[in-house]
C-alpha cells in the first residue's frame, strides 16, 4: 500500500480523514490511534480480480504495520449506494479470510455528492459504518 490518499484532491486529505476516524476513536469506536491513511489493492482469488481500496486508516496498536482501523470508497461526484458498502463488506471478508485482524474495521463511505436513503439506513443500522460528505470531513462531526 502507498502513503498517500488520493481519494479527495486535497492537500489537507489525509489529516481530514484521520481526525474523523480518530473523532470516532475517542468515543470508544474504533481500536487505535490513527497513524496512516493510504490505499492499496485487494486480490480476490474466486473471481481472479482485485479491488481497489480508496481509503485505509491504520492506527497505533502494537503491530508492526499497525491494527486495520478503517477501509473506505471515496466517490466525489457520485452519490454513493448500497452497493458501494456491501463491496467494502465483501473486502472486509476477504481480509479476514486472509487472517488479517478486522475486529477494529469501521467501513467508510466518503462522497462528494451525497449518500442514498438506503444508505443511510443501512448505515445506521450497521454502527460500524461512517458516512463522510464534504461539511463533515472538512466541518467535523
Amino acid at each position: 500500500m502507498r502513503p498517500e490518499l488520493t481519494a479527495f484532491a486535497t492537500d489537507d486529505g489525509p489529516e481530514a480523514t484521520m481526525a474523523v476516524v480518530s473523532g470516532r476513536r475517542r468515543q470508544g469506536k474504533s481500536g487505535g490511534m490513527p497513524i496512516d491513511v493510504s490505499y492499496g489493492t485487494v486480490a480476490d482469488p474466486h473471481t481472479r480480480t482485485s479491488h481497489e481500496v480508496d481509503v485505509v486508516v491504520r492506527g497505533a496498536v502494537g503491530q508492526g504495520n499497525g491494527v486495520l482501523l478503517s477501509l473506505g470508497e471515496a466517490k466525489w461526484d457520485r452519490v454513493m449506494s448500497t452497493g458501494h458498502l456491501d463491496r467494502l463488506r465483501h473486502i472486509k471478508s476477504l481480509l479476514a479470510g486472509r487472517g488479517q485482524d478486522v475486529s477494529a474495521v469501521r467501513l467508510a463511505c466518503y462522497s462528494g455528492a451525497g449518500f442514498t436513503d438506503d444508505l443511510r439506513a443501512a448505515a445506521d443500522a450497521a454502527g460500524d459504518v461512517v458516512l463522510v460528505d464534504l461539511g463533515r470531513l472538512y466541518g467535523g462531526e
